[in-house]
């Protein structure tokens, strides 16, 4: 299959995105500011990444972790051509690089724009929800209970 149809945005609303891209020779798994692994195809659906960058000794340290495994979840064919291929909806992801696989959900360009704008705006109304809260913390004045006076 050919390597740019892997390619895109894959998000967790709790753990954030995985962006995959085609270096020209390897796909590419980038997440967060430095995890990033190249993935060796081992079927359609079924990846090894290896480490690369800030975190290459987790890979090529001995008794390190070794490779990673990493998951397409493919869609159904869109057409009934022959030579049209499945999409992947998702990618199954280990967060702990063994056995807590975590699903992150495919987005088109579209989508990952609004859920950026959607995720921004959630954060936002956190911030803004502690921030209120720590004020009236901050400002309330403390009233005495007379009876805890002696």
């Amino acid at each position: 299959m050919d390597r740019k149809t892997y390619t895109g945005y894959y998000t967790h609303q709790a753990f954030g995105e995985i962006e995959i891209t085609d270096n020209g020779t390897a796909l590419v798994l980038s997440y967060g500011k430095h995890t990033r692994l190249f993935l060796e195809p081992r079927n359609e659906t079924h990846f090894k990444g290896t480490f690369v960058g800030n975190l290459w000794f987790l890979s090529s340290a001995d008794g390190g972790v070794g490779t990673v495994d990493v998951h397409f979840i493919m869609g159904e064919k869109e057409s009934s051509d022959e030579d049209d291929a499945r999409q992947p909806k998702s990618i199954s992801f280990p967060l702990n690089l063994k056995s807590s696989f975590m699903v992150f959900e495919r987005l088109d360009n579209n989508s990952r724009a609004q859920t950026s704008e959607e995720n921004c705006a959630t954060r936002m109304d956190g911030y803004l929800h502690v921030g209120v809260v720590l004020t009236v913390l901050m400002f309330k004045r403390p009233t005495l209970n007379e009876n805890l006076l002696i």
